[in-house]
C-alpha cells in the first residue's frame, strides 16, 4: 500500500485545569476550564503499518486499528486514529508517536488523555490534507474520549481543541476574554481516576437525585457569576466563588462522608494556600487526589506556593489561559 506523501506533522495540544463547575457539567451544568501549558504532543508519519509509539509509556508496536480492545497506554491514539480514517474512508497505515511535553502532566490530572486525542487528531487532519474547522475536531476527539472512557462530559476536550479559558456546557465551548489567571498549581501526589470517581458520585446521585440537582444548580450559579469575574478582571470575587465551589464539593456524599469529593490532603493544600494569601483556592477536577488549584495576587504567589510545598503538596509550575491545539511551527 502507498504511503503518504508527506514526511511528518507534528501537533501539540494543552492540558486543562476545571476553574469552576466540575461534577456539574457531567449533568448539563456550565463550567470553567483553562488549558495549561502541560502538552502532549503526536507525529504522524507514514509507515508500512499502522504503528504506535509511546516511549514514555513504555509503549511501541503496530496495533490494529479495525479494532476496539486496544492496549490501555495507546486507547486514546488508537481510537483517534480508527474514528479519523473511519470518517474519511482513509486506509493508508500511518505512524503515531506521542510524548507529554511535561512529563508530570501524564501523572497528575492534567487532561493528557484529551490532549493525546486531540493533538492526534489535528495531526492527522493536517498530514491527510483535510480541512477541520475546530468544532468538527473537538467532536471527533469527543467521541474518541467517550469511546475509551464511556463518560464524560467533554470540557477537557474543549480545552484541549480551543485552548484559552472556556465557558463551557456539554458539547457548546464558549471562549470568555481572559488575558491572565493568577493561579497556583498543587499536586497533591495522590493519582486519581476521574472515570471511578464519577461513577461513584453518579451512584450516589441515583440514590438522592433531588438532593444532587439541588447542589448541581448552586455551582451553575457560581459558574455563571465567575464568568462575569472573568471577565471584568475582578480576582477576588473569582477566588471567592471558588472557595464557595470547593464548600458544595465537600457536601457530596461520595467516596468521603467527611469531605465529600474532597480529601484530607486537600483540604490541607487549600488551607495552607488561603492562610498564605490567595484570593480562593479548591480541587480541580474529580476530587480525591491529582491536584488542587488556588488564585493569588502577584505579590503572594510564591508565599502561596511556598505553603503548599510546606503542607505536602509539590508545585506544579504551568501557565494558564494558552492556547488549543496546533501544528507545531504555525502560530494558530
Amino acid at each position: 500500500m502507498k504511503a503518504h506523501k508527506k514526511e511528518m506533522v507534528t501537533a501539540q495540544a494543552p492540558g486543562k485545569l476545571m476553574l469552576l463547575g466540575e461534577h456539574a457539567v457531567v449533568y448539563g451544568r456550565n463550567c470553567i476550564v483553562t488549558a495549561v501549558d502541560a502538552p502532549v504532543r503526536a507525529s504522524v508519519s507514514p509507515s508500512d503499518e499502522f504503528y504506535f509509539d509511546a516511549r514514555d509509556l513504555g509503549f511501541s508496536q503496530a496495533v490494529d486499528v479495525r479494532e476496539s480492545d486496544f492496549p490501555k497506554q495507546v486507547a486514546f491514539a488508537a481510537f483517534a486514529v480508527k474514528n479519523f480514517c473511519e470518517r474519511f474512508s482513509i486506509t493508508a497505515p500511518v505512524r503515531i508517536a506521542t510524548e507529554s511535553i511535561v512529563t508530570a502532566g501524564r501523572k497528575v490530572g492534567l487532561g493528557s488523555s484529551a490532549s493525546v486525542t486531540a493533538a492526534t487528531i489535528v495531526a492527522l487532519s493536517h498530514f491527510h490534507s483535510k480541512n477541520m474547522s475546530r468544532q468538527e475536531m473537538f467532536e471527533l476527539a469527543f467521541k474518541t474520549v467517550l469511546d475509551v472512557q464511556k463518560v464524560g462530559s467533554g470540557f477537557d476536550v474543549a480545552a484541549a481543541i480551543y485552548g484559552g479559558t472556556l465557558l463551557y456546557r456539554r458539547g457548546e465551548p464558549a471562549p470568555l476574554k481572559c488575558d491572565k489567571l493568577g493561579l497556583v498549581i498543587g499536586y497533591t501526589g495522590i493519582p486519581a481516576s476521574t472515570v471511578d470517581i464519577v461513577r461513584q458520585v453518579a451512584e450516589s446521585i441515583r440514590n438522592q437525585p433531588d438532593y444532587y440537582e439541588g447542589l448541581f444548580d448552586e455551582i451553575n450559579r457560581i459558574v455563571i457569576n465567575g464568568k462575569k469575574a472573568i471577565e471584568s478582571e475582578n480576582w477576588q470575587a473569582l477566588g471567592e466563588l471558588m472557595n464557595q465551589n470547593q464548600g458544595i464539593l465537600r457536601k457530596f456524599r461520595s467516596p468521603s462522608e467527611s469531605c465529600g469529593v474532597s480529601s484530607e490532603i486537600l483540604e490541607s493544600l487549600i488551607k495552607a494556600a488561603l492562610d498564605a494569601g490567595a484570593y480562593g483556592a479548591k480541587l480541580s477536577g474529580a476530587g480525591v487526589g491529582d491536584c488542587m488549584i488556588s488564585l493569588a495576587p502577584e505579590e503572594k504567589q510564591e508565599s502561596v506556593a511556598d505553603a503548599i510545598t510546606k503542607a505536602g503538596g509539590t508545585v506544579i509550575s504551568c501557565l494558564a489561559n494558552v492556547p488549543g491545539a496546533r501544528i507545531m511551527g504555525e502560530g494558530n
